[in-house]
């Protein structure tokens, strides 16, 4: 579970505090052999506080000493619900989703550093939940960091792209040239969000079906009238079917009625139940999927 052994890090940041606040002549090669580390340890924390807790801490050159320039500063205390400290434990387990990304070291980072400053009791509560649970992606595709990394370069700075395509309605690879609007993790996958200016139209493309793109040295605008949310409204799942959404009704009998209506499996569905039958009705464009 944990990212890194948070809790002697949590104990040496609050003996730093401890020894700063009380005015002991504190250095690092003091603090250093206290805590039994090196006095390039204690450096080093003394910059996570500075960097990540706000701590004003600062060296007195002529009494040789760190001090707080800010005398009544104190550490962040943690106070977490149950309800919070799930949450918590569900974001760490969802970073598997972002193995092999450019954001998966500044995620471990970030939840390595808000797991340092947990007191102990919700440490220990968040590792007995994690032992608890498990949570795990179906059928994870392989990531591509060099590939992810262009097509998130290209979102951010408005690249328009030349990439060689493989979609599954197609014997063999094709050209496309795309404006990549974003990167969009759906139903536990990733998808490139681009205007194909081949099919004239936003597609959503599959980063491990793209072999191979490249910059065409033009930028684009980003349509004023593009939102991601309702592009995606009649979508079920991540498939979308052509013209607009249309009103569908599934019928489940048997055991299969309470599983299918006890989920959610799009924004617009509504539940009916018919004595032990349940109906399933919502409006969607990707009849095919419903259909698969």
């Amino acid at each position: 579970m944990r990212l890194y052994p948070t809790r002697p890090a949590l104990l040496r940041i609050r003996r730093i505090d401890e020894e700063i606040r009380g005015g002991k002549s504190p250095t690092a090669n003091r603090i250093a052999r206290f805590l039994e580390v090196s006095p390039r340890t204690v450096q080093r924390d003394i910059e996570f506080m500075r960097e990540s807790l706000g701590a004003p801490i600062e060296w007195d050159q002529q009494r040789n000493m760190y001090f707080y320039a800010k005398p009544g500063f104190t550490l962040p205390n943690v106070e977490l619900t149950e309800g919070e400290l799930v949450s918590l434990l569900i974001g760490t387990r969802v970073m598997n989703q972002y193995k092999g990304t450019p954001f998966e070291s500044d995620l471990k980072r970030a939840f390595g550093k808000i797991e340092a400053m947990l007191p102990e009791e919700l440490s220990m509560r968040l590792g007995e939940l994690a032992s608890a649970t498990e949570f795990s992606i179906t059928a994870p595709r392989p990531s591509d960091l060099k590939t992810f990394q262009g097509l998130t370069d290209a979102v951010r700075n408005r690249k328009r792209l030349r990439i060689v395509y493989q979609s599954l309605a197609s014997p063999k690879p094709g050209d496309r040239v795309v404006d990549p609007y974003r990167m969009a993790c759906l139903d536990g996958a990733w998808y490139l969000v681009a205007y194909c200016h081949t099919r004239k139209e936003v597609r959503l493309f599959v980063p491990e079906r793209i072999s191979s793109f490249e910059e065409t040295g033009e930028k684009f605008d980003a349509p004023m009238g593009f939102d991601f949310d309702e592009y995606m409204s009649g979508a079920f799942k991540v498939m979308r079917g052509p013209g607009k959404p249309r009103k569908v009704r599934l019928l489940f009998r048997g055991p299969l009625a309470r599983y299918a209506c006890e989920r959610r499996w799009h924004p617009s569905q509504k539940v009916s139940w018919r004595g032990d039958d349940c109906i399933l009705e919502m409006n969607v464009t990707a009849l095919e999927e419903l259909a698969a």
